[in-house]
């Protein structure tokens, strides 16, 4: 089973798409006695596809959902983790999570601060208070 992404764009929410719930199946039963080669090769397709800054906001949101919570949460820390070793920047992360694109009176109740958070304490752990500043 290939993954298409041909009909997705920034913004849409794979998450929603019965296409997407199949193909995490099938990737996941490929590898069914390693989960994290299963979630490498989703994210590593899901970013090929869609891209960084697309694939971090589609996953705040499917963080959200019950049906794909789960896999969302192991996505996003994979995300997390490609984006330290490649040294990506708290700010870049910011942008990736679409927090420009929230009004900063919300920031403080979004889903995408509260991710965006978790990456700068992973980032900078004795001083992620001061690195958010």
């Amino acid at each position: 089973m290939k993954f298409s992404a041909t009909k997705l764009r920034a913004g849409n929410e794979l998450y929603k798409d019965a296409h997407f719930n199949i193909w995490t199946k099938y990737v996941n039963d490929l590898f069914p006695n390693d989960i994290s080669k299963a979630t490498l090769t989703m994210a590593s397709t899901l970013t090929n596809n869609v891209g960084d800054k697309a694939l971090g906001s589609m996953l705040c949101v499917a963080k959200e959902t019950t049906g794909t919570r789960v896999v969302a949460t192991r996505l996003q820390a994979r995300q997390f983790q490609v984006w330290q070793d490649n040294g990506i920047s708290a700010d870049n992360v910011f942008r990736n999570l679409g927090l420009y694109e929230v009004p900063r009176e919300t920031w403080f109740k979004s889903p995408r601060f509260r991710d965006w958070t978790k990456y700068v304490r992973r980032l900078h752990p004795e001083e992620a208070t001061t690195t958010m500043l």
